[in-house]
Protein backbone atom coordinates (compact mmCIF):
# COMPACT_ATOMS: atom_id res chain seq x y z
CA UNK A 1 0.00 0.00 0.00
CA UNK A 2 1.10 3.41 -0.85
CA UNK A 3 1.51 6.02 1.88
CA UNK A 4 -0.41 9.30 1.71
CA UNK A 5 1.66 12.35 1.53
CA UNK A 6 1.96 14.44 4.76
CA UNK A 7 1.18 17.58 2.91
CA UNK A 8 -2.32 16.45 2.26
CA UNK A 9 -2.85 15.51 5.98
CA UNK A 10 -1.75 18.92 7.18
CA UNK A 11 -4.00 20.49 4.65
CA UNK A 12 -6.91 18.39 5.80
CA UNK A 13 -6.36 19.29 9.50
CA UNK A 14 -6.11 22.91 8.68
CA UNK A 15 -9.28 22.71 6.68
CA UNK A 16 -11.06 20.99 9.55
CA UNK A 17 -10.17 23.82 11.89
CA UNK A 18 -11.85 26.23 9.57
CA UNK A 19 -14.87 24.14 8.54
CA UNK A 20 -15.28 22.12 11.77
CA UNK A 21 -14.81 18.83 9.97
CA UNK A 22 -12.04 16.31 10.24
CA UNK A 23 -11.00 14.22 7.34
CA UNK A 24 -12.62 10.88 7.28
CA UNK A 25 -15.30 11.80 9.93
CA UNK A 26 -18.80 13.08 9.96
CA UNK A 27 -19.38 16.79 9.91
CA UNK A 28 -20.84 18.47 13.15
CA UNK A 29 -22.16 21.80 14.23
CA UNK A 30 -20.31 24.20 16.64
CA UNK A 31 -21.53 24.45 20.22
CA UNK A 32 -23.95 27.36 20.47
CA UNK A 33 -22.68 30.42 22.39
CA UNK A 34 -25.72 30.42 24.65
CA UNK A 35 -25.16 26.89 25.94
CA UNK A 36 -23.52 26.82 29.40
CA UNK A 37 -20.23 25.03 29.30
CA UNK A 38 -19.84 21.70 30.99
CA UNK A 39 -17.72 22.57 33.98
CA UNK A 40 -17.11 18.95 34.95
CA UNK A 41 -15.57 18.12 31.57
CA UNK A 42 -13.47 21.26 31.24
CA UNK A 43 -9.81 21.28 31.83
CA UNK A 44 -7.37 23.99 32.47
CA UNK A 45 -6.45 23.89 28.83
CA UNK A 46 -9.98 24.44 27.53
CA UNK A 47 -10.78 27.93 26.33
CA UNK A 48 -13.29 29.92 28.41
CA UNK A 49 -16.07 31.73 26.73
CA UNK A 50 -16.31 35.14 28.37
CA UNK A 51 -19.80 35.60 26.97
CA UNK A 52 -21.09 32.47 28.64
CA UNK A 53 -23.72 32.85 31.43
CA UNK A 54 -21.93 32.89 34.82
CA UNK A 55 -22.66 30.37 37.48
CA UNK A 56 -25.09 31.43 40.21
CA UNK A 57 -23.05 31.34 43.49
CA UNK A 58 -24.50 32.91 46.71
CA UNK A 59 -21.59 32.31 49.09
CA UNK A 60 -19.74 35.62 48.56
CA UNK A 61 -22.91 37.62 49.35
CA UNK A 62 -23.51 35.61 52.51
CA UNK A 63 -19.91 36.21 53.54
CA UNK A 64 -20.27 39.98 53.11
CA UNK A 65 -23.47 40.02 55.15
CA UNK A 66 -21.79 37.99 57.86
CA UNK A 67 -18.86 40.38 57.90
CA UNK A 68 -21.17 43.39 58.10
CA UNK A 69 -23.13 41.81 60.97
CA UNK A 70 -19.96 40.91 62.80
CA UNK A 71 -18.57 44.44 62.28
CA UNK A 72 -21.83 45.99 63.56
CA UNK A 73 -21.78 43.77 66.64
CA UNK A 74 -18.15 44.64 67.26
CA UNK A 75 -18.89 48.37 66.91
CA UNK A 76 -21.78 48.15 69.37
CA UNK A 77 -19.56 46.29 71.83
CA UNK A 78 -16.84 48.91 71.50
CA UNK A 79 -19.42 51.70 71.90
CA UNK A 80 -20.73 50.10 75.09
CA UNK A 81 -17.19 49.73 76.36
CA UNK A 82 -16.43 53.38 75.57
CA UNK A 83 -19.63 54.47 77.33
CA UNK A 84 -18.74 52.30 80.30
CA UNK A 85 -15.22 53.69 80.37
CA UNK A 86 -16.59 57.26 80.06
CA UNK A 87 -18.96 56.77 82.98
CA UNK A 88 -16.18 55.26 85.03
CA UNK A 89 -13.83 58.12 84.16
CA UNK A 90 -16.46 60.71 85.11
CA UNK A 91 -17.05 58.98 88.42
CA UNK A 92 -13.31 58.88 89.09
CA UNK A 93 -12.94 62.58 88.23
CA UNK A 94 -15.85 63.55 90.47
CA UNK A 95 -14.46 61.40 93.28
CA UNK A 96 -11.04 63.04 92.95
CA UNK A 97 -12.64 66.49 92.94
CA UNK A 98 -14.66 65.65 96.03
CA UNK A 99 -11.57 64.41 97.84
CA UNK A 100 -9.67 67.53 96.74
CA UNK A 101 -12.43 69.78 98.11
CA UNK A 102 -12.43 67.94 101.42
CA UNK A 103 -8.65 68.20 101.67
CA UNK A 104 -8.71 71.92 100.83
CA UNK A 105 -11.40 72.52 103.45
CA UNK A 106 -9.35 70.68 106.05
CA UNK A 107 -6.30 72.71 105.06
CA UNK A 108 -8.22 75.99 105.34
CA UNK A 109 -9.61 75.00 108.73
CA UNK A 110 -6.13 74.12 109.91
CA UNK A 111 -4.74 77.46 108.71
CA UNK A 112 -7.65 79.32 110.32
CA UNK A 113 -7.17 77.54 113.63
CA UNK A 114 -3.45 78.26 113.48
CA UNK A 115 -4.13 81.96 112.80
CA UNK A 116 -6.62 82.13 115.68
CA UNK A 117 -4.10 80.50 118.00
CA UNK A 118 -1.38 82.94 116.94
CA UNK A 119 -3.72 85.89 117.39
CA UNK A 120 -4.66 84.72 120.88
CA UNK A 121 -0.99 84.24 121.76
CA UNK A 122 -0.11 87.71 120.46
CA UNK A 123 -2.93 89.26 122.46
CA UNK A 124 -1.80 87.42 125.57
CA UNK A 125 1.77 88.64 125.06
CA UNK A 126 0.54 92.21 124.64
CA UNK A 127 -1.40 92.02 127.88
CA UNK A 128 1.61 90.59 129.69
CA UNK A 129 3.81 93.37 128.28
CA UNK A 130 1.34 95.99 129.47
CA UNK A 131 1.26 94.42 132.93
CA UNK A 132 5.04 94.41 133.14
CA UNK A 133 5.24 98.01 131.93
CA UNK A 134 2.69 99.06 134.53
CA UNK A 135 4.61 97.32 137.30
CA UNK A 136 7.81 98.93 136.05
CA UNK A 137 6.37 102.45 136.09
CA UNK A 138 4.71 101.84 139.44
CA UNK A 139 8.01 100.73 140.97
CA UNK A 140 9.78 103.74 139.48
CA UNK A 141 7.17 106.08 140.90
CA UNK A 142 7.28 104.56 144.38
CA UNK A 143 11.06 104.15 144.52
CA UNK A 144 11.61 107.90 144.28
CA UNK A 145 10.79 110.17 147.18
CA UNK A 146 7.65 111.94 145.94
CA UNK A 147 6.98 115.61 146.58
CA UNK A 148 3.85 117.65 145.90
CA UNK A 149 5.61 119.73 143.25
CA UNK A 150 7.09 116.68 141.54
CA UNK A 151 3.75 114.84 141.47
CA UNK A 152 1.93 117.90 140.06
CA UNK A 153 4.51 118.40 137.31
CA UNK A 154 4.41 114.69 136.42
CA UNK A 155 0.62 114.78 136.25
CA UNK A 156 0.65 117.44 133.52
CA UNK A 157 3.31 115.53 131.62
CA UNK A 158 1.22 112.36 131.58
CA UNK A 159 -2.30 113.78 131.24
CA UNK A 160 -2.19 116.63 128.69
CA UNK A 161 -5.12 115.06 126.80
CA UNK A 162 -6.91 113.41 129.69
CA UNK A 163 -7.26 109.70 130.42
CA UNK A 164 -7.79 107.30 127.55
CA UNK A 165 -9.87 104.28 128.55
CA UNK A 166 -11.23 103.47 131.99
CA UNK A 167 -10.54 101.29 135.00
CA UNK A 168 -12.97 98.50 135.80
CA UNK A 169 -12.28 97.94 139.48
CA UNK A 170 -11.42 99.79 142.68
CA UNK A 171 -8.66 97.40 143.70
CA UNK A 172 -5.09 98.35 142.68
CA UNK A 173 -4.37 94.78 141.61
CA UNK A 174 -7.46 94.80 139.38
CA UNK A 175 -6.49 98.20 138.02
CA UNK A 176 -3.23 96.68 136.84
CA UNK A 177 -5.24 94.02 134.99
CA UNK A 178 -7.12 96.68 132.98
CA UNK A 179 -4.91 97.43 129.95
CA UNK A 180 -7.58 99.66 128.36
CA UNK A 181 -7.44 102.17 131.24
CA UNK A 182 -5.06 104.70 129.75
CA UNK A 183 -1.38 104.10 129.17
CA UNK A 184 0.73 102.03 131.52
CA UNK A 185 2.50 105.20 132.69
CA UNK A 186 -0.79 106.90 133.50
CA UNK A 187 -2.05 103.93 135.49
CA UNK A 188 1.24 103.45 137.27
CA UNK A 189 1.29 107.12 138.24
CA UNK A 190 -2.24 107.06 139.66
CA UNK A 191 -1.68 103.86 141.63
CA UNK A 192 1.63 105.05 143.05
CA UNK A 193 0.68 108.66 143.94
CA UNK A 194 -3.06 108.77 144.67
CA UNK A 195 -4.46 107.98 148.10
CA UNK A 196 -7.05 105.22 148.35
CA UNK A 197 -9.68 107.78 149.43
CA UNK A 198 -8.64 110.52 147.01
CA UNK A 199 -11.40 113.00 146.15
CA UNK A 200 -11.95 113.43 142.44
CA UNK A 201 -14.54 114.93 140.07
CA UNK A 202 -17.08 112.17 140.75
CA UNK A 203 -16.54 111.56 144.45
CA UNK A 204 -14.23 109.72 146.81
CA UNK A 205 -11.91 106.89 145.82
CA UNK A 206 -9.47 106.04 143.08
CA UNK A 207 -12.18 104.50 140.98
CA UNK A 208 -14.27 107.68 141.14
CA UNK A 209 -11.25 109.77 140.19
CA UNK A 210 -10.51 107.59 137.19
CA UNK A 211 -14.16 107.55 136.15
CA UNK A 212 -14.35 111.35 136.23
CA UNK A 213 -11.16 111.79 134.22
CA UNK A 214 -12.27 109.23 131.67
CA UNK A 215 -15.75 110.72 131.16
CA UNK A 216 -14.44 114.25 130.78
CA UNK A 217 -12.02 112.98 128.14
CA UNK A 218 -14.87 111.12 126.43
CA UNK A 219 -17.15 114.16 126.28
CA UNK A 220 -14.39 116.54 125.13
CA UNK A 221 -11.92 114.31 123.23
CA UNK A 222 -10.07 117.28 121.71
CA UNK A 223 -9.42 119.06 125.00
CA UNK A 224 -5.76 119.71 125.78
CA UNK A 225 -4.35 121.14 129.02
CA UNK A 226 -0.98 122.89 129.29
CA UNK A 227 0.70 123.84 132.55
CA UNK A 228 1.35 127.56 132.89
CA UNK A 229 2.63 127.81 136.46
CA UNK A 230 2.56 126.09 139.88
CA UNK A 231 1.87 127.85 143.14
CA UNK A 232 1.77 126.78 146.76
CA UNK A 233 -1.68 126.87 148.34
CA UNK A 234 -2.98 126.46 151.88
CA UNK A 235 -2.38 123.25 153.87
CA UNK A 236 0.35 121.81 151.64
CA UNK A 237 -1.78 122.18 148.50
CA UNK A 238 -0.57 123.01 145.00
CA UNK A 239 -2.48 125.31 142.65
CA UNK A 240 -1.67 124.85 138.95
CA UNK A 241 -2.67 127.48 136.41
CA UNK A 242 -3.40 126.00 132.98
CA UNK A 243 -4.26 126.91 129.42
CA UNK A 244 -7.14 124.84 128.03
CA UNK A 245 -8.04 124.42 124.36
CA UNK A 246 -11.21 122.65 123.19
CA UNK A 247 -12.55 122.16 119.67
CA UNK A 248 -16.31 121.57 119.59
CA UNK A 249 -16.74 118.67 117.18
CA UNK A 250 -19.91 116.90 116.08
CA UNK A 251 -18.97 114.03 118.39
CA UNK A 252 -18.53 116.41 121.34
CA UNK A 253 -21.97 117.92 120.69
CA UNK A 254 -23.53 114.46 120.45
CA UNK A 255 -21.99 113.31 123.75
CA UNK A 256 -21.77 116.47 125.88
CA UNK A 257 -24.75 118.41 124.48
CA UNK A 258 -27.20 115.74 123.26
CA UNK A 259 -30.25 117.96 123.94
CA UNK A 260 -29.13 120.33 121.18
CA UNK A 261 -29.59 117.55 118.62
CA UNK A 262 -32.93 116.21 119.86
CA UNK A 263 -34.53 119.66 120.27
CA UNK A 264 -35.40 121.40 116.99
CA UNK A 265 -35.44 124.86 118.60
CA UNK A 266 -31.92 124.39 119.97
CA UNK A 267 -30.44 122.58 116.98
CA UNK A 268 -29.32 125.91 115.52
CA UNK A 269 -27.08 126.38 118.58
CA UNK A 270 -25.34 123.11 117.68
CA UNK A 271 -24.67 124.48 114.20
CA UNK A 272 -23.23 127.66 115.75
CA UNK A 273 -20.91 125.71 118.07
CA UNK A 274 -19.71 122.97 115.71
CA UNK A 275 -16.15 123.53 114.57
CA UNK A 276 -15.48 126.35 117.05
CA UNK A 277 -12.22 126.32 119.04
CA UNK A 278 -12.44 127.48 122.64
CA UNK A 279 -9.29 128.82 124.31
CA UNK A 280 -9.60 129.57 127.99
CA UNK A 281 -7.85 129.57 131.36
CA UNK A 282 -8.09 126.75 133.88
CA UNK A 283 -6.88 125.64 137.27
CA UNK A 284 -6.04 122.28 138.85
CA UNK A 285 -6.06 121.87 142.61
CA UNK A 286 -3.85 119.26 144.32
CA UNK A 287 -4.00 118.49 148.06
CA UNK A 288 -1.02 116.64 149.46
CA UNK A 289 -0.65 114.34 152.46
CA UNK A 290 2.93 114.63 153.74
CA UNK A 291 2.67 111.53 155.93
CA UNK A 292 1.74 109.16 153.08
CA UNK A 293 3.32 111.26 150.30
CA UNK A 294 0.14 110.88 148.26
CA UNK A 295 -2.46 113.15 146.70
CA UNK A 296 -5.71 113.28 148.66
CA UNK A 297 -7.63 115.65 146.34
CA UNK A 298 -7.43 116.27 142.59
CA UNK A 299 -9.94 118.59 140.93
CA UNK A 300 -9.80 120.75 137.83
CA UNK A 301 -11.85 123.61 136.39
CA UNK A 302 -11.84 125.70 133.22
CA UNK A 303 -13.84 128.73 132.13
CA UNK A 304 -16.08 127.73 129.21
CA UNK A 305 -18.58 130.50 129.83
CA UNK A 306 -16.49 133.34 128.39
CA UNK A 307 -15.68 131.80 124.99
CA UNK A 308 -19.23 130.41 124.70
CA UNK A 309 -20.61 133.89 125.29
CA UNK A 310 -18.50 135.27 122.46
CA UNK A 311 -19.87 132.65 120.08
CA UNK A 312 -23.55 132.56 121.12
CA UNK A 313 -23.94 136.25 121.90
CA UNK A 314 -25.93 136.38 125.15
CA UNK A 315 -26.14 134.72 128.54
CA UNK A 316 -29.65 133.41 127.96
CA UNK A 317 -28.51 131.36 125.00
CA UNK A 318 -25.44 130.13 126.90
CA UNK A 319 -27.67 129.10 129.81
CA UNK A 320 -29.97 127.26 127.38
CA UNK A 321 -27.00 125.40 125.91
CA UNK A 322 -25.73 124.26 129.34
CA UNK A 323 -29.20 123.65 130.81
CA UNK A 324 -29.29 119.93 130.03
CA UNK A 325 -25.65 119.40 129.09
CA UNK A 326 -23.49 116.73 130.70
CA UNK A 327 -20.73 119.26 131.44
CA UNK A 328 -20.91 122.58 133.30
CA UNK A 329 -19.65 126.05 132.28
CA UNK A 330 -16.67 125.31 134.58
CA UNK A 331 -15.75 122.27 132.43
CA UNK A 332 -16.68 119.75 135.11
CA UNK A 333 -19.15 116.88 135.02
CA UNK A 334 -22.72 117.92 135.70
CA UNK A 335 -25.05 116.22 138.15
CA UNK A 336 -27.04 114.81 135.19
CA UNK A 337 -24.14 112.58 134.22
Amino acid sequence: MRARPLTNVYTAVSSSNITGEFPGSKSFQSTPATTAPDVSKRTSHDPVDVNATPLSVDYPNDLDAHKRKKSSTLNMTRKRQRMSFTDTDEEDVELRRSRRRVNMQRYRNKIRMHADTLEADVQQLREEIQKLQLKHHTLLATSKKSTAWGVAAEYFRLFPYGLRGGFTSTEPHDLIEAPSSGSSEQRGFLIANMAADVIGPKGCGLQKLVEGLRKLTLYLPTMSTQLVRLETGPRDSIIASTRVEVTITANAIRLAFPHLIHNKKRSRFASMLQGQQLVTQGVVHFEWDSDSSRVTLLQSKADLLTPMLKILGDLETVASVFQEALITPECTLSSKD
